[in-house]
């Protein structure tokens, strides 16, 4: 038996209420959402009611019809810092002899994660 977050948010009747919910919030009939998704509005009652589970190209439209990402549409959204590294507290490493720059517009985690660098090439320069 599969088990965890996941799959419990998307079980027939949770997803099915999800997706009314959305639409009601949105204003939209069945038609309307069906028209927007390219979803059939018989497949969307279905999904509604919990006699269906969608696949995931149909959840993927329904999410587009519902301005929403696939975790959202899940009732899965997941809230992330957003950390903001102000131009004059960058980490900026520049190549004197050829003013390439590189700028650390993230901060530098010491247990991985992503990082965004900010390449800045000379007027008149090549990346090579």
């Amino acid at each position: 038996m599969v088990s965890g977050a996941m799959s419990e948010a998307v079980a027939t009747e949770k997803l099915g209420a999800r997706v009314r919910e959305l639409r009601r919030e949105r204003g939209l009939t069945l038609q309307g959402l069906a028209e927007k998704s390219g979803v059939s509005r018989a497949m969307i009652s279905k999904l509604e009611r919990g006699e269906k589970n969608p696949t995931l190209v149909i959840a993927a439209r329904l999410a587009e019809g519902l301005e929403v990402t696939l975790s959202q549409l899940a009732g899965m959204e997941e809230r992330r810092e957003v950390i903001v590294v102000p131009k004059d507290c960058r980490m900026t490493m520049r190549d004197p002899k050829t003013g390439f720059e590189r700028q650390l517009l993230s901060p530098s985690f010491a247990r991985g994660g992503l990082e965004f660098v900010r390449n800045v090439i000379p007027e008149s320069s090549s990346s090579g």
